[in-house]
């Protein structure tokens, strides 16, 4: 007794990423550019966004449902509209326009994204009672933005005697 072929159930395939769900991500990670006015701001979350393929493939239009401002929902835009699909076969070369759904995470990543903060002297100023000289000093902390070596920070120290 052989055995019966299954059919499929879909008249018409959906659009898919080349490489599967992984490569999207993947894509959507390496392009990313964090926007400078949300490091500034500390804006972090997700962005959910809704967007129309053609039936070759193109992002036609993109619907920001849920935003975060300060320039993500711009940054999300514009890396949906870089997307490109496969579209099966349609039968009878029908134009059929599919909607997908998206969440682009915006997430500080501490090797990447350069911050300065300025800390606090620890000390108050050394002020000797002969010698009429001040020695002021600021230390500031700097995260590199690509660093080769693991979790290190760098420390700059200006000191200046008058």
């Amino acid at each position: 007794m052989a055995k019966k072929e299954t059919k499929e159930h879909k008249f018409v395939k959906k659009p898919v990423y080349p490489g599967g769900n992984k490569a999207l991500s993947d894509f959507i990670t390496t392009q990313l550019k964090y926007p400078k006015k949300a490091v500034d701001n500390d804006i972090q979350g997700t962005v959910f966004a809704k967007y129309d393929i053609d039936y070759k493939g193109n992002v036609m239009k993109v619907y920001i449902k849920s935003g975060l401002g300060h320039g993500c929902d711009e940054e999300a835009i514009r890396l949906i509209n870089l997307l490109k699909f496969e579209v099966p076969n349609i039968p009878y070369r029908r134009r059929i326009k599919f909607t997908k759904s998206i969440q682009i995470h915006f997430k500080f990543n501490k090797k990447e994204v350069v911050k300065t903060k300025a800390v606090a002297p620890v000390a108050p100023p050394v002020v000797l009672p002969n010698i009429k000289s001040q020695v002021k000093y600021t230390i500031t902390q700097t995260v590199p933005k690509k660093a080769n070596s693991g979790d290190s920070k760098s420390y700059n120290y200006s000191i200046s005697i008058s």
